[in-house]
This record gives structure tokens, sequence and C-alpha cells, in this order.
């Protein structure tokens, strides 16, 4: 499996009886979400276990990782045997906002997953970053799923009500019971509790090597001012206990980038400790490996003091989070803690109390942890692999029978790669002419409007040969309204990658629309950029009455296999639909065009202001903005007169929420 782009997994025959060579889809991403690229040797655990687990249970699910250092995760997961390095750098992917949602608009699966994500009690900025992502993808109808988090703190009540929207109808599991009634208290349910991926990881060899070993310290840094010096005289406290029973302290930073000249510092100050600093990129084994050295654990960190359980070691909670005391209580350590502020001396007793009376964490609760992780990890499984069931269920249906409607007009589920493989087949079939409407929510609501025009369109809608989705928000409407749609299928991808399929196979193009020179000047252009390309005409948009009838004319003798369009929409559209209407009335008055029952081309298409991009007289929005959905703002900015057409959107949003409230009322 490449990790970004896995095999294609089979959608069943192309065709509208179901006929024709069968062909492939690829299944969209699982997108993992986290505190990963940043060292954190605890978040980069959790991606360990979550990858490891992906690729092993759903092989032919791709995916992605979020991260703040795609080069580093990508050398990470290939150090650890997890991917090849082709697929490695597939997988990875920049966190930057702008990316990220471009990210989640093109996935199958959200993942918003491992550590604490929903949390403001380190920075707000963090929360509102992960409920962005999670919103975003809520908004465009991307599944999602919260994965053995530790939620909280939420002070605020805006934080609050922005988790609660976030992560409704999302399934959700946490790591704790805390987590678990703070989502339950936002009035969220079901709430399944699991437990940290890290502690399905293989144990360690219960051989106790190091039983008289080092104590090993993991703190974190104190963030409020003057908080370097709390952070030595705690480190002190607990180095004079340790040295007072001869025991050397050993101070492991868990982020050694950004932690390496805090901890530096630390271990200067205080000079009986000695500063052991793993290499960036070390595995989860390695850091089990390192435990097992150590007689003892005291951790600031919530994975600290899972190594130390796995490795089977006595453990102190410096407690500043609550969510340390939860995990203390669930390994069944009652003392295990110790909250803030750390008086010295009770740090001395806590620490005097480790070293001559500490326990490990009782075997039955570490092992009641790893069941609830590798259930975790196999319903997170479940998930992905679901993304490539209903493609592999898909053979019993064509692309027609899976037609489904958005306020009464249809649309075809079908990804770029099928639509191009579907009009590929007309182009070089017989039969009669074809047409394909590239749909958006302004169309759609052009066509609810009264008046004998929208009466016409949805009738031409009706009756199209396929209908793609072109615009975000018919992706969200579908999956609003509950039907399976593989995702946006932009009119101008479609109709480069026809064009690209023209001079490859040797079609015949026809281009029609645009201002005086647009056509030629896009034929000229497009010859370039594709050698050989048979554009075997061009006509301009603005023609009547003779000039009209004399260019089609030129239209059936020239006999195109594919037509393009550009006159806006809809007028495009009722005007291909009088073209073929036309053609075959003429044909069955006797005249049929040779080789086909009826129509001027074997295939037309509506591309509206494409012709003017081919001609380079405007330009199509960057790419960041394509996969962000804003494709159609760009527009705006570039011809603000379309500002006026924006009033559609909202009216489609409400009566697409309608529609789904009177099915739901219906009892659908």
């Amino acid at each position: 499996m490449g990790a970004g782009g896995g095999p294609a997994v089979g959608v069943g025959p192309v065709g509208a009886g179901g006929g024709g060579p069968r062909r492939q889809a690829v299944v969209r991403p699982v997108l993992l979400s986290g505190y990963y690229g940043f060292g954190n040797a605890g978040d980069e655990a959790i991606l360990e276990m979550v990858v490891s687990a992906l690729r092993t249970g759903a092989p032919g699910v791709p995916f992605r990782v979020l991260t703040a250092d795609p080069e580093g995760t990508a050398r990470r997961l290939v150090a650890l045997g997890l991917l090849t390095a082709p697929e490695a750098h597939e997988a990875v992917a920049a966190r930057g906002p702008l990316q990220a949602l471009g990210e989640v608009a093109r996935a199958g699966l959200l993942v918003s997953g491992g550590g604490g994500l929903l949390q403001e009690g380190t920075s707000r900025r963090s929360l509102l970053y992960y409920v962005g992502l999670l919103l975003w993808a809520r908004l465009l109808g991307v599944p999602r799923t919260v994965f053995a988090q530790g939620v909280g703190p939420l002070w605020r009540p805006a934080s609050r009500w922005l988790t609660r929207l976030a992560l409704a109808g999302a399934p959700l599991s946490v790591r704790d019971e805390p987590s678990r009634r703070l989502l339950e208290g936002l009035g969220l349910s079901p709430v399944h509790l699991t437990a940290d991926p890290v502690f399905a990881a293989p144990l360690p060899s219960p051989e106790r090597l190091g039983a008289q070993g080092p104590l090993a310290v993991i703190l974190r840094p104190h963030p409020k001012p003057g908080g370097f010096e709390r952070d030595v005289g705690l480190l002190a406290a607990i180095a004079e206990e340790a040295r007072s029973r001869q025991v050397p302290v050993h101070l492991l930073p868990f982020q050694p980038g950004p932690e390496r000249d805090w901890a530096a510092r630390l271990a200067q100050a205080v000079p009986p400790v000695r500063l052991v600093q793993l290499p960036e990129g070390t595995g989860l084994q390695a850091w089990l490996a390192q435990f097992r050295a150590y007689r003892a654990v005291v951790s600031a960190r919530y994975h600290g003091l899972a190594f130390g359980a796995l490795a089977g070691k006595p453990l102190l909670a410096l407690a500043v989070d609550p969510k340390l005391v939860a995990l203390t209580h669930e390994l069944g350590l009652e003392g295990g803690s110790l909250e803030p502020p750390f008086d010295p001396g009770q740090v001395r007793q806590a620490v005097a109390r480790l070293l001559d009376e500490g326990r490990p964490p009782r075997p039955e609760a570490v092992a009641h942890l790893r069941t609830r992780a590798q259930e975790g990890l196999e319903g997170l499984v479940r998930l992905a692999r679901a993304l490539a069931e209903p493609a592999t269920a898909a053979p019993r249906l064509s692309w027609r029978d899976r037609r489904f409607p958005v306020l009464g007009l249809p649309i075809d589920p079908v990804s770029l790669d099928e639509a191009v493989a579907i009009i590929s087949e007309w182009c070089e079939g017989e039969g009669p002419a074809r047409q394909v409407i590239t749909s958006n929510p302004e169309l759609v609501m052009h066509a609810q409007t009264p008046g004998e025009e929208s009466a016409r369109l949805r009738e031409v809608m009706t009756r199209a040969d396929l209908i793609v989705a072109d615009g975000v928000g018919l992706v969200w409407a579908a999956r609003f309204l509950g039907y399976a749609l593989p995702g946006r299928v932009a009119g101008a991808d479609l109709a480069e990658r026809l064009c690209e399929e023209a001079a490859r196979r040797g079609w015949r193009l026809f281009l029609w629309g645009g201002e005086p020179g647009v056509a030629n000047e896009a034929a000229q252009r497009l010859r370039a950029r594709w050698p050989g390309l048979q554009v075997v005409g061009t006509v301009h948009g603005y023609l009547r009455g003779a000039e009209e009838a004399e260019a089609l004319e030129r239209l059936r003798q020239a006999r195109p296999d594919l037509l393009l369009v550009g006159l806006g929409a809809p007028r495009q559209e009722l005007w291909i639909d009088g073209l073929r209407r036309g053609e075959e009335l003429a044909s069955r008055a006797g005249r049929p065009a040779p080789g086909r029952e009826w129509g001027p081309a074997r295939v037309m298409m509506g591309v509206g202001g494409v012709l003017d991009v081919w001609a380079g007289r405007k330009r199509r929005a960057p790419r960041w903005v394509q996969a962000l959905g804003l494709e159609w703002a760009y527009r705006v900015l570039q011809e603000p007169a379309r500002v006026r057409r924006l009033a559609a959107l909202p009216r489609f949003v409400a009566a697409v929420v309608a529609e789904r409230l009177a099915v739901r009322g219906n009892g659908g």
C-alpha cells in the first residue's frame, strides 16, 4: 500500500446498464490530526501506534499525517520500518491552517486523536486549531472522530460551546473518565472510554534490569514568569532526597528540540543531576528500553507515567494536570501523585516513599488499560476500513444506479477519474449525443425559481446524461443529506483532463463560446500544451441569426467527438439541450448524422469561463484556494459583479436543511 495513495478499490462496472470495463476508484484518505512533528516523545509514540494499526488492519486505506515537520515525520516513519521512503513522503502534510483545511476537504475521515488536543490549559490557540478542523470537516460533511483524547480543561463558555458544536454527531472516544464526564456534561453522547494507544505497545521483557538503577525525572517547563526558578527548586528537592539514598538522578526532556536549552540549564543548576537526551525520532520501543534501566520514575508528563507503567517501575506523578491524577488511580497507585504547589518538604517526602516503599502499578490495572487501548485501535481501524467498503460493495450498482437527488435535481456520485472514464467511452462509442452538466448550488437554485426558463432547466438537468458536483456546496449538501459522494469534480479540472485525453486518444475537439477571439486563443494555447490535439473548430459566443446558423453548419461538418461550450450557466446547458433536441428531430425527419443517432458531437459539456482561463484572459484560483472550496470567492474578487449571485448560497443551505428536516419528519 502507498501510505498516501494505496491500491485503488473496485467500484464496479461503468455505463448506464452496468456494462463496460471494470474501473478502479481511489479511496479517500484517513487524515491524522494531532500534536505531531514537534518531537514530543508521547505524541510521536501515539502516531507510531496509530500508523502501525492502520498499516496492519486497513492496508488498503491510504492515510495522511498533519505534522509540523513533514520531512522529519517521514524520516521517522521510515526509520521505524512502518513505511518505505516513497510511501512516507506521500503520507505527510504540513499542518499550517490553510494546508490543513485543504487536507480535510480531501479526506475520507478526520481523526482528531491522541494526547490532550481539546484543552485550553496550555494555549487557547491550540484548542481553536483542532476545533476549527473538526468544524470544517462537519461543514463539508467529511466524517470525523475524536480518538483516545484527554479533553479539558475548558474554562470559557465559548470554548465549551465550540467544542460541543465541533463534536456533535461524531464518534467520540476518550482515554480517561474525567474527559468522558466533561463531554457528557456538554450534552455529547455516547462517549466511549478507551485508553491511550501507547498502552497497546508490546511490553518490554519482564526481566527487572536496573531495579537499583537511577531515578528518572521528567519535568515540563513552567510557563509563567519565575518558572525556571521554580523548576530548579523542584528538581533540587528531588535530587537531594535521591542523593541521601545514593540514587543517581537522570533528567529526561520529552521534547528535545524546544526543551534542549531549558533542560541543559536545569541540569547545570542542580549539579548531581545528569541530563539524558535520547535522539530525536527515537521510537517507542527504544523509550521503553530506556525506562527499563531505571529504578523509579517521577514525571510531570502523562506519557512519562505511561512509559514507566509499561516498564513496570514505581511511579510518582507531579500532577500539573488532573489527567495525571486520574492515570495513577487507574494504575492502582493510590497516593501516587503530588499536586501543586510543590513544597520542597512535601516533594522530598514523596520521593522518599517512592524510593523506599514504591511499588510498580498493579499488573491487572496495566492489563486492563492495554485491553482498552487495543479495543480503541481496533475501533479506529474499523472506521478506516469502512472507507473502502462502499467501493468494495459497489460492483452490484453502476454509477447511474447510484444517482441521487439534491433539491429534486440529480447528482451522479462519480469521482473525477470516473467521470473521465465515462465520457471517454462515449467519445469513442456509437449512439446519441451525450450532455454533461457540471452542477453547483447556484445552478440548482436557479432551477428552483418560478418561471419558464427554470422549468426548462429542471427538465434539462433531469434528462442530462451525466451531472457532476462542481462546487463544495453540493458536496456538503450530498453528505448532509446522507448520500455517498466521492468529492467535488471541478468543471475546469474535468475539461482539462478531457483535453489531455483528446490529445492522447486522437479525439476531435470543438470550442464554442466566449468573447470574439477567446476560443481561438484558447485553442492555440491548448495545442501548445498538448501537441497533437485536434481542435477542429472554434466559434465565439456572440453570434446571432444567420451567423449562428452558418457556425452550426460548420460544427456539423466538423463532426467533433467533444464539444466544449462556454456561454455561462444556465444558458449553455439550455443551448446544448436545444441543440441536441433539434438534431434529434432532424434525425427523426430522415437526416441522421452518420455513425450516430443524432447530435453534432458525441459529447457536449458546458464549461462556463474556462475558455477565458485557457486563453489567458482570466486566472484560475490558486490550488490552496481550490482545496479550501473557495474558488467561487476568488471569482467574485476577479468579477465583483458576480457578488449578486452569492445570494443563492444561503438560500441553498436553507433549502437543503429544510429538505433534511422534512425527510426526518416523514420517518426517513
